[in-house]
Parts: C-alpha cells; sequence; structure tokens
C-alpha cells in the first residue's frame, strides 16, 4: 500500500490517501482493482460524497477497516459476522454503522446482537 497527497475540493486543502496494492499476477480467478483510501475522513469533512474517491463517508470508513487503517479511536465490538461466519471485530465506524475486520461487511450498529444504545 502506498500513500500520497492529493487535493480534496471539499476540504480546500490537499490530504493523504493511500492506494491498496495491484494483485502481483495475472490469475483466472476474480482479482480486485487496486482502492483509493482516504486517510483524512472525518466529522471535518463538507461534502456527502468524498469528492476524491466518489463514495460515502461510511464507504471509506469501511474501506480503512478493511484494509487494517483503522484508528485506535474506533470502538470495537467482537461477534460473529453472519457474512463470513468467522468470530470477529466489528468496528464502529460512525453513529450508525459498524464494519466487520475479515470481510468488510458494514450493518447497523445498532442491529448487531447485544448491542443497545449510542456509540460509546
Amino acid at each position: 500500500m502506498r500513500t500520497q497527497l492529493t487535493y480534496c475540493a471539499a476540504r480546500g486543502r490537499e490530504i493523504r490517501i493511500a492506494v491498496t496494492e495491484d494483485p502481483g499476477h495475472d490469475g483466472q480467478a476474480t482479482l480486485h482493482d487496486p482502492e483509493l483510501v482516504c486517510l483524512d475522513i472525518g466529522g471535518h469533512c463538507t461534502a456527502t460524497r468524498c469528492p476524491v474517491c466518489g463514495l460515502p463517508a461510511e464507504a471509506l470508513a469501511a474501506r480503512l477497516v478493511h484494509n487494517g487503517l483503522q484508528t485506535a479511536l474506533n470502538p470495537v465490538v467482537k461477534l460473529r459476522c453472519e457474512v463470513c461466519d468467522h468470530v470477529t471485530e466489528y468496528v464502529v465506524v460512525d453513529e450508525r454503522f459498524a464494519t466487520c475486520a475479515e470481510c468488510g461487511t458494514t450493518v447497523d450498529y445498532q442491529a448487531l446482537p447485544g448491542v443497545s444504545g449510542p456509540v460509546a
């Protein structure tokens, strides 16, 4: 993964982004393209969609989790993921959503079993 600076029109300044690794070989299996991940996403963003990546904040937060880039400030809930069927950590990305750290599935935080009340 490499990081670089790029201009963000919504913030009016340069931001840090990461570009996930491109698969190193050609193959028959489905290969994922590299993804842009904004490393400066947060409450200070002024747009509903990231002008650099073209995604909503929740999707960018899920990319951070999926690529192991979430910050230590994110609350974590350990549960079984219904999609990948592993006992894993759900990283709470905002007051409404949590993302499975293994498969990247994003779910409604309040719908998780055993979760009650707002994000701590």
